[in-house]
């Protein structure tokens, strides 16, 4: 069918009204099915594609994999087939009368239905993935805006055209030896299918796709919604791809108002380029949608309250609290308009309020009295106390708009400061219920007396009401009262009672939330009303709330405020209730930093450790961190400024209400000067300390000025507020209250010439006080010393701090630390001769340090610094230092795969030591020397381990095992049981092996040491993977790497990978073995290990031997065995010429191939590894049955079939051998061939394989 026209009939049962649409593959026609007379949209393939096998077969996919979803955002397909021409592909659909979502970008910025439209688009994908199937094309063309039955806005997701399913092909992407080698993004024959804009960058890499690729493309279409433009605009799909590819996300800046930055971060983290790195399902991004719904969201309270009616009138409800909400389900008014910008999206704009976070319990409380407050007309009284900055505003903001948006309660506020006190709050309220806020002076007495009128108060009432309400008129009515004798109501009673009728009178017609803030500063007047109020509402109940605020702080100083809330609470919860609001936890205090502004987590929890959970001062952190530009925009992210340290960073606002609580609570203590100093000395001493280290600090100093008054100056500090007591169990410990108020005071006290003398002294005071623990807090020690200017006492305690840095495994520390005690004695400001060294137990001399330094780096791969260290100690005076010094030069040559230059420092260091040995040595030489001397000698069993000579190997091992049991030195002896058992393995004897094993395991276990425990763990893991216990070493492997990778050690990890992905292999998971091998590749050549790196060749060959990659397989020997025969590793080389033999095979050489095998077997026996040359065996007799020479097969076979089983080995090759074979002798050799089936089906058994997968 050529040409489709209206009225052109297709199939013979869809007639074409009109074209609709036309798409990369096809057009899309409104027609009408006249089977069932309804109408369709009907996609037809271009009839010049239709041709092509792949169109077809593109066009079924997509049939068929839409027809399995039945969701209600995506659009139904019906029927699918071609037309009776046979060169007509149809697909017949929902008709979807909508627009599309690209029409958003060009609307007024509606959060709350991106969010609502977002969700649902998730819900589509989240069904498709769920079914294995990917869009792969969305795009805003792609998602069409309708409305359902109820007149809400739904979206359908359209043409899947491009729609895939996930399959299990194996990736070799970036694989070394061109094994997977990546063609040119832009010139690959390959086509990359799709709509650039929105394509996620592992598309254009033809990486294999998973879900996540559609979850990048909604983040490309949010982000254009958003901002109105692409992240990566342009014309040209190359500059498009580079963009997607290169490019760091631009930073989103809304066309109009602000984004919450919760949103903002949920697009950054759909638009990362790593697809690791973004959310993984469409399940996790609508978690993270549902968050920021849920922080402002309207939780329905109050379901079914009073109808509204009489003169006030009937309040709008901007949410339907009795029909479920479309998005959540919480109601149709999810998110109120006012908070839904509630934070700003970028610092220092808006003055919208900042984000409530946690207070679910004070939440809670507060419902509790709403409710009841609506439900039956029960009100009460809650006083909110915290103090400045806690979030007592914040919390009435909560409730002021929840219950205005609802329209379940009218509001009325007043507030209260210190210049502003009196009866101003009330006479506020009283403004806002009468309606007389907006009226002028004039007005207000003819509006007030009417509305009183209506009500039927007295014209004495209404009166007193009127000057009540008028500038001054309260201090007249308080201040009056008639004679006694009459007995009349006092002129504050009267008042009481004119005021609380008002507020039942208007509460009859609606509940009513009364909210006073600060009421602090109100004063006598009004905390007698608040008395008054709750007596009568505890004896007549009303619908009215009264919601105060109190700042902690001040209660001290207003005692009849402290009275007034006894008295109130005499009164019972039900009536009365006081919420404390604390400081945030860390984790609270970082998620309100988070939903401020984006920011990396750590940065986040920094800045919520600074503000000491006071979210004002969060605040005010952040603004100034911005505005003085310490704070960089990058990549989706604000970033400190390189070189802002935050810690020692003090906001100008922050700063100053500390200097004014220092003034204020100087000037109420009797001996201020006493207390400043004690002040000054605790901040001197740390955030934290204990009362006696303060109580001799104060005590050493000179004529002990302050000691006298130290412990009222602290009992006041502690009343105060400074100083908090948080000791346990009996410790006298206390804290500054926050964090700033330390760094306040000594800022202060910076430029004093006292200030030296003042750290020298608490420098000696923690030595003494806290004796051979001083090293727990060596640091804390370094400071006062560098503040003292005294280099000497730096070094020392630098050093002490880097021991007890490896005491703990804390490699990275310990070296930083040891090279900050280098470049001291480099400096020449420290010598040996400084007798501070010998006061300080512990500490090591400057070419020690050295040594230490250089044994560091090694162990965490920073080989070519530590080389360079070791060099510099090979002439040191000290023959200890020098010995030490070869042996690491030795082991680093080992780590790096230079074997022969290994063997010669351990062969010098072990000599060397062993001459050093003489009678007239003394005790600590010879240990030494003996340490020395068996360390080399282990170094030298590893490296003939490493080349394949293992009875060399045992040899030397065995006695380095003697010497480590003899020095009682448990690390070396369980390395050298854990290449033991390596050893005695290779040679077939597997009782030994496993012997060694435990003992290794069981010393192992003892260990506090967490990289020998790793080691052990990664030693194990390679064991039992060659005993066939994968899935536990795939446990001990996976636990080994995740204490590696805790230690920074990343050349252990990258062993950890090689096994890791050895055991993979063997299981048959090669995609997962590739990934890998493919790391431990790049770690190794980041560490220029070239053992690690032609080991890695080895196993990426034997994968791709595995699935028949012939072409990377022949590169990949190749490079391997250089490798190996660089290190002159015999063993590695024939290893790599059995695979060479399978390759050679493989391509018919059949010859070539047996004579190969034939080598590597000669080799494998040679040096001992007998398991190994039974697989090269077994090919060769595989090679030799092909080529006809049967009695040399059976001959070899019986040979085999009597010493193969004993060796239960786990070998892919053997179990490919033994099945290849077994098929070919089944016709002559029934009896051998079921033998050799057997012993395949338990290897492949041990190897993990769910089934065999055999190649050759």
């Amino acid at each position: 069918m050529s040409e489709i026209f209206e009225g052109t009939i297709v199939a013979g049962r869809f007639v074409v009204a009109e074209r609709i649409g036309e798409g990369g593959m096809g057009a899309v026609y409104r027609a009408l099915q006249t089977s069932l007379d309804r109408e369709v949209a009907l996609k037809v393939l271009h009839s010049q594609q239709a041709f092509t096998a792949r169109a077809r077969r593109r066009f079924g996919r997509e049939a068929r994999a839409v027809a399995r979803l039945n969701h209600p955002h995506i659009a139904s397909v019906f029927d699918f087939g071609t037309d009776n021409d046979d060169q007509t592909l149809w697909l017949a659909m929902e008709l979807v009368a909508g627009r599309s979502l690209g029409g958003l970008k060009r609307e007024p910025l509606d959060i709350l239905r991106i969010i609502s439209l977002a969700d649902q688009i998730l819900s589509a994908l989240a069904a498709a993935h769920a079914r294995g199937i990917i869009h792969r094309d969305l795009k805003p063309s792609n998602i069409l805006l309708t409305r359902d039955d109820e007149g809400r806005e739904v979206i359908k997701l359209v043409d899947f055209g491009l729609a895939a399913t996930q399959d299990g092909e194996l990736d070799l992407d970036n694989a070394p030896g061109g094994l997977g080698d990546e063609q040119s993004e832009v010139t690959s024959a390959r086509v990359i299918m799709g709509t650039p804009r929105y394509m996620a960058p592992e598309l254009f890499r033809r990486h294999p796709i998973d879900p996540r690729v559609d979850l990048y493309a909604l983040g490309i279409i949010l982000y254009e919604i958003v901002a109105g433009k692409a992240p990566y605009p342009g014309d040209d799909p190359r500059e498009i791809m580079r963009g997607h590819l290169k490019e760091p996300i631009p930073q989103l800046r809304a066309r109009e108002g602000d984004v919450p930055p919760e949103l903002e971060r949920c697009i950054y983290k759909l638009l990362a380029k790593e697809a690791s790195e973004r959310y993984q399902t469409a399940a996790e991004v609508r978690e993270g949608l549902q968050a920021i719904i849920s922080e402002f969201s309207y939780v329905p309270w109050m379901v079914g309250g009073p109808r509204i009616d009489g003169e006030w009138g009937s309040m709008s409800r901007l949410g339907n609290l009795s029909a479920p909400g479309f998005l959540s389900g919480r109601g149709g008014q999810t998110v109120p308009p006012s908070l839904a910008m509630g934070s700003v999206s970028k610092m220092g704009g808006g003055s919208a309020p900042a984000p409530l976070v946690g207070r679910e319990v004070e939440r809670r409380t507060i419902e509790k009295h709403i409710r009841a407050t609506i439900a039956i007309g029960h009100g009460s009284i809650v006083f909110i106390e915290g103090e400045a900055g806690v979030g007592k505003s914040r919390l009435l903001d909560w409730i002021r708009v929840r219950v205005e948006e609802a329209g379940v309660m009218k509001v009325a506020q007043g507030t209260y400061s210190r210049n502003v006190s009196g009866f101003q709050g009330i006479r506020a309220i009283l403004e806002e219920v009468l309606g007389a806020r907006d009226s002028t002076y004039e007005d207000m007495p003819y509006l007030v007396e009417s509305r009183l009128r209506k009500w039927n108060f007295s014209p004495d009432e209404i009166e007193l009401c009127i000057k009540l309400m008028q500038p001054g008129g309260d201090a007249a009515i308080f201040e009056s009262t008639g004679p006694a004798s009459e007995r009349r109501l006092s002129g504050q009673e009267r008042a009481f009672a004119v005021v609380e009728r008002v507020l039942r009178q208007v509460s009859q017609a609606k509940p009513w939330l009364l909210i006073l803030e600060d009421v602090h500063c109100a004063g006598e007047t009004t905390l007698s009303f608040l008395q008054h109020l709750a007596v009568g509402m505890h004896l007549d109940p009303m619908a009215m709330m009264l919601v105060a605020t109190v700042r902690t702080e001040e209660l001290g100083e207003v005692p009849e405020m402290r009275y007034a809330l006894e008295r109130l609470a005499r009164f019972g919860s039900e009536n009365f209730a006081r919420l404390r609001l604390d400081r945030l936890s860390v984790d609270e205090a970082t998620n309100l930093v988070l939903k401020l502004a984006p920011l990396d987590k750590a940065l986040a929890t920094r800045i919520a450790v600074r503000s000491a959970g006071n979210p004002l001062h969060v605040a005010q952190i952040l603004r100034y961190l911005q505005e003085s530009t310490k704070l960089v925009y990058n990549n989706g992210q604000w970033q400190l400024t390189e070189g802002v340290d935050i810690a020692t960073e003090i906001p100008d606002e922050l700063g100053e209400l500390m200097r004014f609580r220092i003034r204020q609570v100087a000037s109420r203590h009797s001996d201020a000067p006493a207390m400043m100093a004690i002040l000054e000395r605790a901040a001197i001493l740390g955030q934290r300390f204990d009362y006696r280290l303060l109580r001799h600090f104060v005590g050493v100093e000179s004529g002990s000025p302050w000691r006298a008054t130290l412990d009222t100056s602290l009992e006041s500090l502690v009343k105060e507020g400074f100083l908090r007591e948080v000791g346990q169990s009996g410790e006298d410990i206390l804290e500054f209250d926050h964090i700033v108020m330390r760094d306040v005071l000594l800022q202060s006290l910076e430029g004093r010439r006292s200030l030296m003398g003042l750290h020298r002294v608490a420098a000696e005071t923690k030595t003494a006080f806290y004796g051979k623990r001083s090293s727990e807090i060596a640091m804390q020690i370094v400071e006062h010393y560098r503040r003292a200017r005294d280099p000497s006492g730096v070094y020392a305690f630098t050093v002490k701090a880097a021991r007890a840095a490896l005491d703990v495994s804390d490699f990275k520390t310990a070296m930083e630390l040891y090279r900050s005690a280098k470049n001291l004695v480099d400096s020449g400001n420290i010598t040996a001769e400084l007798t501070v060294l010998d006061d300080v137990s512990g500490v090591l001399k400057g070419e020690e340090v050295a040594l230490e330094l250089a044994h560091l780096e090694r162990r965490l791969g920073e080989y070519a610094s530590a080389r360079q260290h070791y060099r510099r100690l090979l002439s040191d005076g000290n023959s200890h230092i020098a010995l030490w010094a070869k042996w690491g030069l030795g082991d680093v040559a080992s780590r790096q795969g230079e074997l022969e230059e290994a063997l010669g420092w351990y062969e010098v260091a072990q000599r060397e030591a062993e001459a050093s040995q003489t009678p007239a040595s003394s005790e600590h030489d010879t240990q030494v020397y003996s340490l020395v001397a068996a360390f080399s000698l282990a170094g030298l069993g590893g490296v003939e381990h490493a080349r394949g000579d293992f009875a060399i190997a045992e040899r030397r091992l065995s006695e380095a095992l003697a010497r480590a049991q003899k020095l009682q030195h448990r690390t070396l002896e369980a390395e050298v049981l854990r290449l033991l058992t390596d050893v005695v393995w290779r040679l077939g004897d597997a009782n030994k092996a496993e012997v060694f094993y435990r003992r290794a395991s069981i010393l192992e276990e003892s260990f506090g040491d967490q990289e020998a425990v790793a080691s052990g763990m990664l030693h194990s893991a390679e064991f039992l993977r060659e005993a066939g216990q994968t899935s536990r070493a795939e446990t001990q492997a996976q636990q080994a790497r995740a204490i590696f990778e805790e230690l920074g050690k990343r050349h252990n990890e990258a062993h950890c990978l090689l096994t890791l992905g050895h055991i993979a292999w063997c299981r048959g998971d090669f995609k997962t073995a590739a990934n890998h091998y493919r790391q431990a590749h790049r770690h190794y050549e980041a560490f220029q290990d070239r053992r690690g790196i032609t080991h890695c060749n080895l196993h990426l060959a034997r994968l791709a031997m595995s699935v028949q990659r012939l072409k990377e397989t022949q590169t990949l020997v190749q490079e391997a065995l250089e490798g190996f025969r660089a290190m002159g590793d015999r063993r590695g080389v024939a290893q790599v010429r059995i695979i060479h033999g399978r390759l050679e095979h493989a391509v018919g050489r059949h010859e070539q191939a047996r004579e190969t095998f034939e080598s590597a077997a000669k080799s494998l026996e040679t040096l001992g590894d007998r398991r190994s040359a039974v697989c090269a065996r077994a090919f060769e007799t595989l090679v030799l049955e092909e080529l006809g020479q049967y009695d040399v097969v059976d001959a070899r076979l019986d040979e085999m079939l009597a010493t193969v089983p004993a060796f239960a080995l786990a070998d892919e090759g053997l179990a490919t051998a033994f099945d290849k074979l077994c098929g070919l002798i089944n016709h002559r050799r029934p009896d051998l061939a079921m033998q050799l089936d057997e012993i395949a089906e338990e290897t492949w058994q041990r190897l993990g394989r769910p089934s065999r997968v055999a190649s050759v």
